[in-house]
């Protein structure tokens, strides 16, 4: 199961488990199931698309580890094994969540996937709850009525942000804007091809579109990312070769070279910064 399809799959059985806090005597055991495989998938999903999204993606690791651990709190408060074993669990779920909500905002950048800027409204809901469990723990009891409405809450944004997180998943390409198409995988080379152009630069450049612009440079030795701006890798020294004038990536002026072409026609990745080009007219 590729990255992509992974993280889709898990998000929605974590859309499935968000009803767990408004219908619990009909979720309740089927969320102890969908729960932690939800935490692997995603994981899981994050940890293999940790390529492009850049370092973020390395995080897959604490949403695991902190994801696992808030369930063994869940199934230890469930077993009433452990009495404060609930209030970790919160405190482990919050953590994670903030985890998350920094990779979903990277994925959204660096996948060019705008819905996973909506994700991270999961926040309002585990906020909203923490707070209220904690405060009512604390004795305040002038928040009892307030409990209804906070589950609903919770319930309304966990399924905003797990459902956004799906689709978001489901709609990338599994050759990504954001990857330049050197870094394909060797069993989608084949669908890419070298640019083959025999026009003019000056009409050519005339006619370049931009579909999709890149968000980062990405060091063809490294793949450390660099600003749009960078003239070179920090992180290893090569030099992101610029062209200030006939055909060029118009969002990092990488020569048109750099460029190569997607399988659907007209249209070409930059090789260093991923914009996505397309050239409507091709004159011989």
């Amino acid at each position: 199961m590729s990255g992509l399809r992974t993280l889709t799959v898990g998000y929605v059985l974590s859309a499935i488990n968000s009803f767990v806090f408004t219908l619990p005597t009909v979720m309740i055991y089927p969320a102890l199931v969908l729960y932690p495989v939800s935490i692997v998938l995603r994981g899981l999903g994050w940890w293999r698309l940790r390529q492009r999204i850049g370092l973020v993606g390395v995080l897959s690791l604490v949403v695991w580890s902190l994801g696992l651990t808030c369930f063994g709190f869940v199934l230890a408060q469930f077993l009433d094994v452990f009495d404060q074993a609930l209030s970790f669990a919160l405190y482990l779920w919050a953590a994670y969540s903030v985890v998350e909500a920094v990779i979903y905002v990277a994925a959204g950048r660096s996948l060019g996937a705008r819905l996973f800027y909506l994700s991270p409204v999961s926040l309002v809901g585990v906020a909203s709850l923490t707070m209220t469990v904690v405060f009512l723990g604390s004795g305040v009891r002038a928040l009892e009525n307030a409990v209804g409405p906070t589950l609903y809450i919770t319930t309304l944004t966990l399924f905003i942000s797990a459902a956004a997180s799906a689709a978001a998943s489901a709609r990338i390409s599994t050759y990504p804007v954001s990857t330049p198409a050197r870094f394909l995988p060797p069993s989608r080379l084949s669908d890419v091809g070298p640019v083959s152009i025999k026009a003019s630069h000056s009409t050519l450049e005339a006619t370049v579109e931009t579909v999709r612009p890149g968000a980062s440079l990405r060091c063809p030795v490294c793949k450390s990312a660099e600003p749009l701006r960078a003239a070179k890798c920090s992180a290893c020294g090569y030099v992101f070769e610029k062209s200030a004038r006939g055909l060029r990536c118009p969002t990092c002026s990488a020569p048109f070279s750099k460029a190569v072409k997607l399988p659907t026609q007209g249209l070409y990745i930059c090789g260093l910064c991923s914009t996505v080009m397309k050239i409507p007219v091709r004159r011989q």
